[in-house]
């Protein structure tokens, strides 16, 4: 068994997978003690399930967060718990929708994927090709929003306008406010641009005006089983708001667009494992700019990038170098590792009710609690490896 535990663990630290010698003595000494406990696997993966409650219970408090729901997919298996509170009283269970705020850009990214295989679209065309009213962007590509190259502005903070109306036209009076397209900006802007273009691609199309979030359960939720949605219809949780609107005031006064707004149910994770490890609905090119930066701080669509410092990254240095992350400003995380098909979602309700701030101590919790999650994910991934040789 023990020529099994380091080959597997040599495996995943050549896939980029990095571990102290503490950690690795660790791991291997858990494995093996689950190996001579438990002989099946079905009672492993309870005996895993124990152990995160016991972790996310440790965490729940009124400095980190109200309430937590965890998942972690290993290929078809699944670990997940619920413990705690939201911000209302309500006790959370898997039917909360979580307002993930800026985790919704992933959503929007599958979207514009989807779209440009189907040759709807592509990264090359120009903003003021598809929305000629947004004329100061000039050559601005569909790419350059998606790497958020250079710097782009508005005349005035889109989340102070009084509507909607205000909001849009402030938006078409986007500028370049830096052309040099080699450093990097991270902004909501072209984000919520880019689904104006999807809006007036689509439209075209299908000859009627339909919305972002028409759009949105066409092609991506609806079509494949999500529960997630602008438009929750539930227990809410993440956004410390009573009127199930998101957290996010650019969202609010806009409605339903691309950079955040999406209320998520912790069993969807399954679905986004689904789309990308087994229904295979992205090209593999697609799949690799999820996780390939070209040497910049995050890739595209804002996703976090390997790096050792997980306070600043999201991503552990125990997953291997196809690895990111998204994150949204209401505290919830999905962590990805695509090289051994582990996902892990951490959904948090961390914003007192009418509140727009986390809880104090919330950065520092949610760091400790991730890397303790991460880690079980990793044990669990090479002891299901270990377990196939010896059993199988």
């Amino acid at each position: 068994m023990d020529n099994i535990i380091n080959r597997e663990l040599l495996k995943l630290e050549n896939e980029g997978s990095f571990f102290s010698i503490e950690e690795r003595i660790i791991i291997h000494q858990n494995i093996k003690y689950i190996l001579n406990k438990i002989k099946e696997y079905e009672n492993i993966l309870k005996y895993y399930k124990n152990r995160l409650e016991k972790i996310s219970e440790k965490y729940i408090s009124a400095d980190s967060f109200f309430g937590i729901s965890s998942i972690i997919t290993l290929d078809r298996d699944e670990i997940n718990v619920t413990k705690g509170k939201n911000f209302k009283g309500d006790n959370i269970d898997d039917d909360v929708y979580f307002d993930i705020a800026s985790i919704t850009k992933l959503f929007t990214l599958f979207l514009y994927f989807i779209l440009e295989n189907e040759k709807i679209i592509n990264r090359e065309e120009k903003v003021t090709d598809i929305l000629p009213y947004y004329q100061n962007l000039k050559d601005y590509k569909i790419n350059d929003i998606l790497y958020m190259k250079g710097e782009i502005r508005t005349q005035k903070r889109i989340d102070a306008c009084l509507n909607k109306e205000e909001a849009l036209n402030i938006l078409s009076n986007t500028y370049i406010y830096n052309d040099n397209l080699n450093i990097y900006k991270y902004t909501d802007i072209g984000i919520i641009i880019l689904a104006r273009i999807i809006e007036e691609k689509i439209s075209r199309i299908y000859n009627k005006k339909l919305s972002y979030n028409e759009i949105m359960d066409m092609f991506l939720l609806k079509k494949y089983n999500f529960e997630s949605s602008y438009i929750p219809n539930g227990t809410i949780g993440g956004s410390g708001r009573c009127d199930n609107k998101p957290s996010d005031s650019k969202a609010r006064i806009i409605g339903p667009t691309g950079h955040a707004g999406i209320f998520m149910k912790k069993e969807d994770v399954k679905k986004i494992r689904d789309l990308l490890f087994y229904k295979k609905i992205f090209a593999e090119k697609q799949i690799e700019l999820l996780y390939k930066s070209y040497h910049r701080p995050k890739a595209i669509a804002g996703l976090y990038q390997k790096n050792f410092d997980i306070s600043k990254t999201y991503v552990p240095s125990s997953y291997s170098n196809k690895s990111f992350a998204s994150e949204g400003y209401t505290g919830s995380i999905l962590l990805f590792d695509l090289e051994n098909k582990i996902i892990n979602g951490i959904f948090v309700d961390a914003i007192k009710e009418g509140q727009t701030k986390k809880l104090k101590n919330f950065k520092y919790y949610i760091n400790k609690y991730q890397k303790e999650v991460t880690d079980l994910s990793i044990e669990a991934k090479v002891l299901k490896k270990v377990y196939n040789q010896i059993y199988f």
